[in-house]
């Protein structure tokens, strides 16, 4: 399609009509830029106070829906696993070392375990097991060895022979080298 603007009037007219064009363009972008800063209108908080607050459920019904003992203590558990160590981390994160027999190996929250039981939670010196349809609780044993001994006063360095216990010379630095003042 060839349009031949042959006349001055026709030129003009298209010319107009192209500023025209160009003209509502601009205001309309515009408008539809300022429709959308302006604010909208707040919503109506309903009043909490007219509400009817809910109602309280028991957990009784629910902990024997879902075959749930209800919260107590858990007992001291009798399963021959041994804990050897725990690491905390954030949720879902957390493992703890548990030896059964002579195999040892890193389980996380809800894994089950060789003796059947479920690792429900992991703390820093115990992990809560349900096992027989009850919380038990596995304490980490205590190790007789100690790896950091107290030293006594007598061994202990006096303030200002500690601090310069604590300088060593380096090796020593060569003009030429950039590490040189």
């Amino acid at each position: 399609m060839n349009l031949v603007i042959e006349t001055a009037a026709q030129r003009r007219y298209a010319s107009a009509a192209l500023v025209f064009g160009l003209v509502a363009y601009a205001g309309w972008s515009s408008w539809q830029g300022w429709i959308a800063r302006v604010p909208l209108p707040a919503r109506p908080i309903a009043n909490a106070a007219l509400r009817e607050p809910a109602p309280i459920v028991s957990a009784a019904p629910l902990n024997m829906l879902f075959g749930l003992a209800p919260s107590m203590t858990p007992v001291t558990s009798t399963t021959p696993l041994v804990l050897h160590a725990s690491i905390v981390g954030a949720t879902g994160q957390s493992r703890a070392l548990l030896a059964s027999g002579a195999a040892q190996q890193f389980y996380r929250e809800g894994a089950s375990l060789p003796d059947g039981s479920v690792l429900r939670a992991i703390d820093a010196d115990r992990v809560l097991l349900w096992r027989n349809g009850r919380e038990e609780s596995l304490m980490r044993e205590r190790s007789t060895v100690r790896y950091f001994i107290p030293a006594s006063r007598a061994d202990m360095p006096s303030r200002s022979a500690a601090a310069n216990t604590l300088i060593r010379p380096g090796p020593p630095i060569h003009p030429d080298s950039e590490l040189a003042p």
